[in-house]
């Protein structure tokens, strides 16, 4: 397996604009992607980030440089991320719900490298998925007080 995509809508319980203002910084979605142990912000949409991956026995930590591709303010944001490993292209579009906010956040992975490959193969959607629930939780938990 070379390339492991994924798409999940959550509500998260804050109105939009909120949601967007969080999310359109950068450090805050790098912040929320779980297993990142170190950010560095490179500029104001770019970062660099130290994420360790964990699958069973297994154990990998990537540097990742992460940039914003694309911005439609309260629609869409995308964002690519590159390693010795992978490819990543991540998508958040938002739609308005009254006092809620439905995220559909979308993921790409494609392996750059045996290792990559052998990690895709472990890792399949299921490990996707969870991660995908992980940093919703996380974003849901950190815009009650922003």
């Amino acid at each position: 397996m070379s390339r492991v995509e994924s798409s999940e809508s959550f509500a998260i319980k804050a109105p939009t604009g909120r949601v967007w203002a969080y999310l359109k910084e950068l450090k805050n979605v790098g912040q929320c992607i779980p297993g990142c142990e170190e950010l560095r912000e490179l500029g104001p949409d770019r970062l660099q980030l130290k994420i360790k991956i964990k699958i069973g026995y297994i154990s990998k930590s990537l540097v990742v440089d992460v940039s914003l591709v694309e911005s439609k303010e309260e629609e869409l944001l995308t964002f690519k991320g590159t390693s010795e490993d992978a490819r990543i292209l991540g998508s958040l579009s938002f739609q308005d719900s009254g006092d809620e906010t439905i995220l559909k956040y979308s993921l790409s992975v494609e392996a750059a490298s045996a290792m990559g490959r052998t990690a895709l193969t472990l890792m399949g959607k299921d490990f996707v998925r969870k991660q995908t629930e992980l940093f919703v939780g996380c974003v849901q938990k950190r815009i009650i007080s922003y």
